[in-house]
């Protein structure tokens, strides 16, 4: 699907089948001016890939399927007025600057099966607390870099804070 639906300024409805299990490739709802809704939710896909919907900066609310397993780099980023996003337990790793200037977005909690967590991956987000996931193992140093909210982090299990 690379590049599928790339730029598409009218797309305003997205549907896609129980049965799809992959998006194959990046690109694949870059910079489109969509609906403020994906439904994700019946889909089986295990990941969202790299740039899928980056800038897409009418999208408000995505609705995840439980089988995402990795949300790709720059997955998200700079979608503007996100504001609601569940991640699911079972999402393993936040690549890098995944919602990188979602600038509305906020977590009260990440999954506990977060493990890794990429450079940039919270950059500009609108964060006050910060808690690691419980199984998390490496988080990025410039994960939060920016979140000009954030008055608290806490660092739980055996996360280490990695500086490159």
């Amino acid at each position: 699907m690379n590049d599928a639906f790339k730029e598409c300024k009218s797309l305003t409805e997205i549907k896609l089948p129980k049965s799809l299990s992959n998006l194959d490739d990046d690109d694949a709802f870059n910079r489109c001016s969509m609906s403020r809704r994906v439904d994700l939710a019946n889909t089986t896909l295990n990941a969202i890939e790299d740039y899928t919907f980056y800038k897409c900066r009418s999208l408000e609310d995505v609705r995840l399927p439980v089988t995402v397993k990795k949300i790709g780099s720059q997955a998200f980023q700079d979608c503007t007025s996100l504001s609601t996003i569940v991640l699911h337990e079972g999402v393993k790793t936040i690549d890098a600057w995944a919602f990188s200037g979602c600038e509305n977005l906020s977590f009260d909690k990440l999954p506990s099966t977060v493990e890794t967590i990429a450079a940039g991956a919270f950059s500009e987000c609108n964060l006050r607390h910060f808690t690691s996931p419980l199984h998390c193992r490496g988080i990025k140093l410039s994960a939060l870099q920016c979140c000009r909210k954030l008055k608290s982090i806490q660092i739980v299990g055996s996360a280490t804070i990695q500086c490159s």
